[in-house]
């Protein structure tokens, strides 16, 4: 399998012969994280480059793997992912739409189509973050809703933009919208990445660990979770992704874990709980499908002030604040093995309930090769749709399960101990609440059986999990 490094400008990646390029942020990705400092830091970097009348500045190298589908073909596009390297060019993308420097450098920032016109940046699922890419396009207002999810990328264009006021050159010479341009004209055609395309089939994992210097790991779970998203509809990945994310934290209880990533109410599982439909998926799918549907209400109505202090809700209001009144606490409970683990005991879950054998062996280290093996195989799309959300949908059932019925470490003050947290439902202005106790007097019983068993089986394996769930 070929890798290949090349140095390229942005003006380079622009005019490409072959397609245009366009590159997307997988899902494993963290969001645009860059605070005020890394990105003064680099800016100052380049001018002072500039300044010092430097034939290149070197940025640093990103990580490609090219996912072009015969429909981009047909388009005239080739997709690349950025597996390694997506802070430094979503810096250099937004950098390219922001006033002045978007007169040079605008045709980094967008790919001109037949028909339209679209970011040359993509992030995989984040439909709000990419109509705020969208946005920037040229003829937009430049305005979208303001989400928790574009707020780092929204506070880095508002830095870009006062470079002018904030950047002091060493001659002491004005910084002026021409001097902006001349900068611009030098990060377009002077500024430059190398960028490694490595083969779809490489180990990702592997690579990531060798060449990330920072140290940072791709997940084999991460990239599981990519696998399985990716033969799900559009119209549905964001519910099943934010499935799988609560049940990722293992550090935490599902139902906040939820309520955290999606905005959800509480007392929306509180009630499902009550019901006894938490474990269903379908339940909670109904759930996020509202709370979405809420949310794009809300961001195409807007509340007027009178609307405001006449006290208008919606009906997705209050509730969240109720899980996340203690956000800050520390964990007082974590779980006795970790997510890689997990996934394997329910893929055995899933298995028995296909009629399939059973798995050869149970090493997390292997996640990928074992889901490649049992569940990952060659199909037609709908059987892979199928299985992918009947395997997540089976996922979140059996981490309501988990939380309810498995012990955890719990601190006790002094000691951390084997406990099942107890569960119990509490009520406020007739609203439901899902309650977890370490009080360890429930339960004791079971909680001692487990811990035999916890002490006296392997501890990479755990196999009497996969029958007790």
């Amino acid at each position: 399998m070929s890798i290949d490094s090349r140095l390229f400008t942005l003006e380079q990646l622009v005019h490409q012969d072959d397609a245009a390029w366009c590159f997307n942020v997988p899902i494993y990705q963290r969001l645009y994280v860059w605070g005020d400092d890394q990105i003064k830091t680099l800016l100052t970097d380049m001018a002072n480059a500039f300044d010092r009348g430097e034939d290149q500045f070197f940025l640093g190298g990103a990580l490609l793997v090219e996912k072009t589908s015969e429909q981009d073909r047909l388009k005239g596009l080739r997709r690349f992912d950025l597996i390694d390297g997506q802070q430094r060019f979503t810096t250099l993308w937004m950098l390219s739409t922001v006033a002045i420097w978007n007169q040079v450098m605008g045709d980094f920032s967008r790919v001109v189509l037949k028909d339209s016109v679209v970011p040359r940046l993509h992030f995989s699922i984040r439909e709000q973050v990419n109509t705020f890419l969208a946005s920037m396009m040229p003829g937009k207002s430049g305005v979208s809703p303001e989400i928790p999810d574009t707020q780092s990328m929204r506070e880095a264009q508002q830095l870009m933009a006062s470079f002018k006021q904030t950047y002091k050159r060493a001659d002491g010479k004005p910084v002026d919208d021409e001097y902006l341009k001349e900068l611009a004209s030098f990060v377009y055609r002077k500024v430059s990445l190398v960028l490694t395309q490595v083969p779809e089939g490489m180990d990702l994992n592997k690579l990531f660990e060798v060449i990330n210097n920072r140290g940072i790991q791709l997940q084999h779970h991460e990239i599981l979770k990519a696998r399985l998203l990716r033969d799900i509809p559009a119209e549905s990945r964001s519910r099943y992704a934010a499935l799988w994310n609560a049940c990722a934290d293992m550090s935490g209880f599902v139902e906040r874990n939820l309520c955290q990533d999606t905005q959800l109410e509480a007392h929306r599982l509180g009630d499902l709980y009550s019901k006894g439909q938490l474990l269903h998926a379908v339940a909670v799918h109904g759930l996020l499908s509202r709370r979405a549907e809420a949310a794009q209400a809300e961001s195409a109505e807007r509340l007027t002030l009178e609307n405001i202090v006449n006290g208008v809700d919606s009906e997705f209001d209050n509730g969240y604040a109720t899980i996340a009144a203690d956000e800050g606490e520390a964990p007082w409970a974590r779980s006795i093995i970790g997510f890689p683990l997990f996934l394997l005991h329910v893929l055995r879950i899933w298995l028995k309930e296909q009629g399939q054998p059973d798995l050869p062996r149970v090493l997390d280290r292997h996640l990928l090769t074992l889901f490649e093996a049992h569940l990952l195989q060659p199909a037609e799309p709908a059987q892979r749709t199928a299985r992918a959300q009947g395997f997540i949908d089976l996922l979140w059932r059996m981490r309501v399960l988990w939380d309810e019925y498995v012990i955890k470490w719990v601190d006790q003050g002094d000691d951390e101990v084997h406990q099942i947290c107890h569960t119990s439902i509490s009520a406020n202005d007739d609203k439901r609440y899902i309650n977890r106790s370490r009080d360890n007097d429930l339960k004791q019983g079971m909680s001692l059986l487990q811990s035999m068993l916890y002490h006296s089986q392997e501890i990479t394996t755990h196999y009497w999990l996969t029958p007790f769930l």
